[in-house]
């Protein structure tokens, strides 16, 4: 499994980087889990520039599927993963610590707009429940 960015989302992703001037050689989008929230984990996504930790995953790479329902979305990939037919570099990277990646892997990062509010999601198979916010898990 891996992680999967909604078009939408990369779209948005984009734009962030290019409104506040970020190289996407210099940073990156950092996506986590840390403890907090009402339901006991909370997502956490943030653009940084340190370099990754060795244990830290990289994802470079991405491959665009299509859900059944029309929606675009890509699967991102670890650089190693480039032999994967249909595979090319993504417009930006994704890094997940260790931990967090246990709990992480297979989800999908989305951006809704829904009436006055719009924001980042994330889509997580893995959580066994989430609260009405959908920023934190079980």
């Amino acid at each position: 499994m891996s992680i999967k960015v909604t078009k939408v989302a990369q779209d948005r992703v984009c734009e962030l980087m290019r409104v506040q001037n970020f190289d996407p050689a210099a940073f990156y989008l950092r996506m986590g889990v840390k403890g907090g929230g009402c339901s006991g984990l909370s997502y956490g996504l943030a653009f940084d520039s340190e370099l990754p930790d060795k244990s830290d995953k990289v994802f470079e790479v991405e491959k665009a599927e299509t859900e059944e329902g029309g929606k675009e979305y890509f699967t991102v990939f670890e650089r190693h993963a480039d032999m994967i037919e249909g595979v090319v570099d993504m417009p930006f990277r994704v890094v997940v610590d260790q931990k967090s990646y246990l709990y992480l892997n297979g989800a999908t990062i989305d951006y809704v707009m829904q009436g006055l509010t719009s924001g980042f999601i994330i889509n997580n198979p893995n959580a066994k429940s989430t609260c009405g916010c959908g920023q934190s898990f079980h």
